[in-house]
């Protein structure tokens, strides 16, 4: 159903005893992130990016967000790995083995998910997905959701459904509105309900090209070498100091 105002978003049933509901419920999940991804043009008009006090610039929500609500999607040029660079490359956001995501040749409005922060205690966590295998699109429907490819991803040969991965992010938590949003940079997504939900790597980095089948947000082009630990600015109880 669309949307009646630019503010409109589905109803989310409350968290469940074991935390989240999509924990105990993933259809409901599910089903925001798929009226989520249809609406996205909408949803963007809830979050804004403006100077944070934690690094550069930061995505901020203009309405309150509640536990277990989907926020918005990592959206921006499908790229093959290895093949975007650049002093900004912080941007690029690994997807799959194959493909990241690079969203720096889009306008920030349509993208605002490129500024969000690290923080040691986020608000938000990453999950990847498939339109078609977690979500229940058809590929005709996939074909129009799906975000923009690269004239080098279009001659790609992807039989596996890889072109059809996004990354959305979810609550954690109830959200404020004016509140800045966060995810946890040293959180790799693993298998999990609706898709692969985030799960501690022992060394916090991204071992997306070592077979794992873990996708992060990276700091340089390809996972090798590593990127160094940087000093995190997050200021939160427990703060591990690094990222």
């Amino acid at each position: 159903r669309p949307p009646t105002s630019p503010g409109w978003a589905p109803s989310s049933p409350p968290k469940s005893p074991s935390g989240y509901f999509w924990m105990d419920d993933p259809s409901a999940l599910c089903e925001d992130v798929q009226i989520g991804v249809i609406t996205r043009k909408y949803r963007e008009q809830l979050y804004a990016a403006r100077h944070s006090c934690i690094h550069g610039c930061g995505a901020f929500t203009s309405e309150p967000i509640r536990a277990g609500q989907f926020v918005c999607e990592y959206y921006g040029m499908l790229v093959s790995r290895g093949s975007a660079g650049g002093s900004d490359a912080d941007y690029i956001f690994g997807l799959n083995h194959k493909l990241q995501i690079d969203p720096r040749g889009l306008p920030d409005n349509v993208s605002v998910a490129k500024f969000l922060n690290h923080s040691c205690s986020p608000s938000l966590m990453a999950i990847t997905t498939n339109l078609c295998r977690n979500l229940g699109f058809s590929p005709v429907e996939a074909e129009h959701l799906r975000q923009p490819l690269s004239p080098e991803v279009a001659q790609m040969y992807l039989p596996d459904g890889e072109i059809d991965d996004i990354i959305f992010f979810v609550a954690l938590r109830d959200v404020a509105p004016g509140e800045e949003l966060t995810f946890n940079y040293n959180r790799l997504c693993a298998s999990g309900a609706g898709g692969r939900a985030a799960g501690e790597d022992s060394d916090g980095f991204d071992d997306a090209a070592d077979g794992k089948g873990q996708v992060a947000r990276q700091s340089t082009v390809t996972s090798s070498p590593p990127p160094l630990p940087r000093k995190c600015m997050c200021g939160a109880d427990g703060c591990r100091g690094v990222f």
